[in-house]
């Protein structure tokens, strides 16, 4: 059986010397301490920005558009309409400008953000195969619509007075 000889690494220490200088303190910090660090950071940094869960029983009420003409009911019983909804919110309705959807909503609590989810059972003016859009909940109350998000164009809601 043949012998082999290995190179001992610079943390390998022969005399029985500790490996931390004088100090006490070490000389260099693992890979994974550096990463877990910087999980950590980012993690409590953010901690603070999560929007405070919505009351889903202050939701129900009538909305009105910001731009433009159209609005949004949640009713108490959990259904919905909304009018002249603008197309780009559904993404494939290629035969209108604006739709009127009905159907119902769903509070859904997400770590990142409130999120109102419509199943829609029926969209008039148009032809869409669409059964369900998000439509999330701002902290200052108000609603919007995200179709696209890396466009940056939401389609805000106010509540009505």
């Amino acid at each position: 059986m043949p012998l082999t000889a290995t190179r001992p690494s610079a943390h390998d220490r022969t005399d029985g010397a500790s490996r931390t200088p004088a100090g006490g303190a070490a000389t260099s910090v693992p890979r994974w301490g550096i990463g877990a660090s910087a999980v950590l950071a980012v993690l409590l940094a953010t901690a603070g920005c999560a929007v405070q869960g919505v009351d889903p029983e202050t939701l129900p009420g009538e909305y009105v558009a910001v731009d433009g003409e159209g609005g949004l009911t949640l009713r108490p019983d959990g259904g919905f309409d909304a009018v002249d909804v603008p197309v780009d919110v559904l993404g494939d309705v290629t035969d209108a400008d604006v739709v009127d959807l009905a159907g119902t909503w769903e509070y859904l609590d997400m770590s990142a953000s409130d999120v109102v989810y419509l199943s829609v059972d029926d969209v008039a003016g148009g032809t869409s195969r669409v059964g369900g859009v998000q439509l999330y909940v701002a902290p200052s109350g108000s609603v919007y619509f995200h179709p696209d998000p890396d466009s940056g164009h939401k389609v805000f809601y106010e509540r009505a007075e």
